[in-house]
């Protein structure tokens, strides 16, 4: 009897010490990973005009005029990054990031986006939530750009930079968001990379009155795909004409045109 008694206390001994064991496994696990951030998804995208990313982890938080050369990184609009690591480095989250030549940087994880969407239909409506329900008087245009944020099902969350108006024939205002939508979209980055300076083009011409930038905008627009057309193309061209008629719009002439090329 005296054995037995003795057998079932070590027997809860060790479960008690296995208990323990595990606990504090499943603590350090969470310490770790208050320290790492979860990455959603590998390949990113600049989402901005122009960042900058650093050699090392210890430099990300200085000056760049306090920097030699070789210890940071300037990256544009679109370039495309992949993610091997996260952290959060004094108030901000960071990214560890590859770029082709397999280089590493650090850079802010806002800096960045999962995919950059394009409108390519007309009269896209926005949704405040993922239901039918939920529909706004905001209808979007091609050429229209936003930054993707999640998606639902068949549904996308997008934070567009765009101006539309709220009602018909009402004056053009910030749509920001985010809003849902289901359709009239692409994620390709050429075409982002047109919409991005479309974006700014509506900026400059209808926020601060300045067609001139407005064209620079839109001319950059037409060469930042080394002069090869995306399905918003028109869209840029139709806004030159718009604010300046007499423009060149990069169209071939006449006597090159052949049977494929579109011709409105």
């Amino acid at each position: 009897m005296l054995k037995k008694f003795f057998f079932l206390l070590l027997v809860i001994v060790l479960i008690f010490s296995c208990k323990k064991n595990d606990a504090g496994e499943t603590a350090d696990n969470n310490a770790s990973a208050d320290n790492n951030l979860k990455i959603y998804n590998a390949t990113q995208y600049v989402k901005e005009n122009g960042v900058y990313v650093f050699t090392n982890e210890s430099d990300v938080e200085k000056q760049i005029k306090d920097l030699d050369k070789d210890k940071y990184l300037y990256l544009t609009f679109g370039n495309k990054v992949n993610v091997v690591d996260s952290k959060k480095i004094g108030k901000d989250e960071y990214f560890k990031i590859q770029l082709p030549d397999t280089t590493v940087y650090w850079a802010k994880r806002s800096f960045f986006a999962e995919k950059l969407i394009t409108i390519n239909q007309t009269d896209v409506l926005c949704y405040r939530q993922p239901d039918l329900d939920y529909a706004t008087t905001i209808k979007l245009q091609p050429g229209d750009f936003g930054i993707y944020v999640k998606e639902l099902n068949d549904w996308i969350c997008v934070e567009f930079r765009a101006y539309r108006p709220v009602k018909a024939d009402g004056e053009r205002k910030w749509v920001g968001g985010p809003y849902w939508i289901k359709t009239g979209y692409t994620d390709d980055i050429m075409t982002a990379k047109q919409a991005y300076y479309l974006y700014l083009a509506y900026y400059n011409s209808l926020i601060k009155n300045n067609d001139v930038l407005a064209l620079e905008n839109l001319n950059r627009g037409l060469t930042i795909t080394n002069n090869e057309d995306t399905e918003i193309t028109y869209v840029i061209r139709d806004m030159i004409r718009e604010i300046s008629p007499d423009s060149d719009t990069n169209e071939p002439p006449k006597d090159e045109v052949t049977d494929s090329d579109n011709v409105e």
